[in-house]
């Protein structure tokens, strides 16, 4: 495990590596690296700090992702639109700069999408609005679509107020929708959709025991 804090903005990560069985065994998480972005200023709304946190987040997305030249990548904006802490993942796709149709159109070697990464996205909505499970439709999109990569965006729910919208989390191993509510679904992982699979999300809501918690105690 690393840990180190951005000298000016306090920033904390928390870079953890789980390379054998016995490493599962005893974080209990599937092997893979799990970074931790610590930012307790970030819900202030403070522009220089957001942008400090941006530049952060994409450094260590860089560590997951070290080599992207080429590549065709498939973001999917994991939630509830409808839903104010579910809908990260929404947000996030709508605010992405898409490419993808420049590539088909112009082609790999034009200078219309010269320095531009290969980029499309989807936001699969949830299963009350679909009938589908996530992994169902990006299942079929990536037959159709061959990315290279998945990069999936969700909202987490955290254990303590503390760490709503302070902390963000990326991974290498997927990501299981609805897990922190007890509503399971299929992982979102290399393993079930056959390209790697790194996940994004940040802690928008608590885990039901504690609202349950909470409840109780008023």
């Amino acid at each position: 495990m690393e840990e180190t804090v951005d000298p000016d903005y306090r920033i904390k990560v928390t870079d953890v590596k789980i390379v054998d069985a016995e490493g599962e065994k005893v974080i209990g998480k599937p092997m893979g690296r799990y970074i931790t972005v610590e930012a307790v200023h970030l819900p202030d709304g403070n522009d220089d700090y957001q942008q400090a946190v941006t530049g952060v987040l994409c450094r260590q997305l860089q560590k997951l992702l070290p080599d992207l030249k080429d590549k065709k990548i498939l973001v999917a904006g994991i939630g509830n639109r409808e839903i104010t802490p579910d809908a990260l993942g929404p947000l996030v796709v709508e605010h992405l700069f898409i490419t993808r149709h420049l590539f088909e159109k112009y082609g790999r070697d034009s200078v219309v999408v010269k320095d531009m990464g290969n980029v499309c996205a989807v936001i699969p909505g949830v299963m009350s609005q679909t009938g589908m499970e996530t992994a169902e439709i990006l299942h079929g999109l990536i037959r159709e679509v061959h990315p290279d990569l998945l990069i999936a965006v969700d909202a987490l729910a955290a254990r303590s107020i503390r760490r709503l919208v302070t902390t963000i989390q990326l991974t290498d191993t997927g990501i299981h929708p609805g897990a922190g509510i007890g509503n399971k679904r299929y992982e979102l992982s290399e393993r079930n959709l056959r390209i790697p699979v790194i996940a994004v999300a940040c802690r928008r809501s608590l885990m039901r025991q504690q609202l349950w918690q909470i409840r109780w105690s008023h």
